[in-house]
């Protein structure tokens, strides 16, 4: 009798465990964080079974921790049921979150009680409080499972990136990050001194409005730090990614776009842009920053609001439409090199010494890089001609 008595309860204990850490179970993701080593001891947590979180203060993840959150196939949902701000997991350590199933169907979401405060904003019912599913101010990484914003606001992230008080540093290397209603990935760039990067090498980051937004939340005229860096992945949204400040500069504001795919438009006041890789499906336009292209596939227009306040340079791409300074002042010359669909007369830098047309290619520019030769670049290849 004493044995049928044990049995019944060990097997309601592991029915109830959610978490385990090698061996050991937990009840809750809040209890098996609290057993991770606060000496920055990397610790691998892996979910057993779904968990609904009924907190707004969700699972924090110290600075003096260290986690692998593996979602294993299941889903941790955080219901909101206060009228105040809200997270996941909020992440000031190192926090790395993965699916190691093959079929990588674990996600990290939220859900907004019914009850809880909601106003009308632009004609739709929207929670009044910012929610997110993560907000990160450590060092967080991104490698495969599902990261979803159900929260319907413009001020609810999948990931809020914010560096007002520590560096803040998103690594997208897997995955999807996704919200329906607003944007899904937010990079509060609120320091002179604390740095702001999101690198994205893989997955989708995906927005009903954007996929990432930079904003420079200052009024003050500093000089707030942001680097996106893209060499991968895909951003999705009406806004692939755009930026906004109010009253902040951008001078410590730098993209670095290298590969990837940009499904929406490219909107920026004033960053400095380098773009050497990537296709691009939307527009790409500067009012007052610096953008270099010397590569990537354009399919819409790139566009520059004045030679006065910003400065474009192409030496390289394949632009299949327009490129333009939208103000109708157009600087000296900015083309040395590229393929457009379009003549770019008018624009041919003045060391270049010659363009060719090609049907099947678009207009080839000539690039007179040496004395000795000149440098013909074409859709699928590079020509070398000498000049006698």
């Amino acid at each position: 009798m004493m044995v049928l008595a044990i049995l019944p309860t060990a097997v309601f204990a592991e029915e109830e465990a959610v978490a385990k850490i090698g061996e050991t179970t937990y009840e809750s993701l809040l209890k098996a964080v609290e057993a991770v080593p606060t000496d920055g001891t990397e610790t691998t947590i892996v979910m057993i079974a779904d968990e609904t979180i009924a907190s707004n203060d969700g699972v924090t993840i110290a600075a003096s921790q260290s986690v692998v959150l593996d979602l294993n196939g299941f889903t941790i949902k955080n219901l909101v049921n206060e009228n105040r701000s809200s997270q996941v997991i909020a992440n000031k350590g190192i926090l790395t979150i993965c699916d190691n199933t093959d079929a990588k169907t674990g996600i990290l979401t939220n859900a907004v009680a019914e009850g809880t405060a909601a106003g009308e904003w632009w004609g739709t019912t929207q929670y009044n409080y910012a929610t997110n599913v993560i907000t990160n101010s450590g060092i967080l990484t991104v490698a495969s499972g599902e990261i979803l914003e159900t929260a319907v606001s413009s001020i609810c992230y999948a990931i809020d990136n914010n560096s007002t008080s520590a560096d803040a540093i998103i690594n997208i290397q897997g995955g999807n990050i996704r919200t329906d209603s607003s944007t899904a990935v937010r990079m509060f760039c609120n320091s002179t001194t604390k740095e702001n990067i999101i690198n994205v090498s893989g997955g989708t980051v995906e927005g009903g409005y954007a996929g990432i937004w930079v904003q420079l939340p200052g009024n003050s005229a500093q000089k707030k730090k942001a680097t996106l860096n893209i060499s991968g992945g895909a951003l999705k949204g009406d806004y692939a990614f755009y930026d906004y400040s109010y009253g902040d500069v951008f001078d410590e504001v730098n993209y670095i776009l290298s590969g990837g795919t940009f499904d929406g438009d490219i909107f920026s006041y004033g960053a400095n842009m380098g773009i050497n890789g990537g296709e691009f499906d939307g527009y790409l336009y500067t009012s007052s920053g610096k953008m270099t292209i010397s590569g990537g596939i354009f399919n819409d227009d790139v566009v520059v609001d004045t030679p006065l306040s910003a400065e474009l340079s192409v030496t390289g791409g394949q632009l299949a439409a327009d490129v333009y300074y939208s103000s109708g002042e157009v600087q000296e010359t900015f083309i040395s090199g590229g393929v457009f669909a379009l003549d770019p007369e008018g624009y041919i830098d003045e060391y270049t010494v010659d363009y060719d047309f090609c049907i099947d290619e678009g207009y080839s520019v000539i690039v007179n890089t040496d004395p000795k030769q000149r440098k013909t670049i074409l859709m699928q290849s590079v020509l070398l001609l000498p000049i006698f």
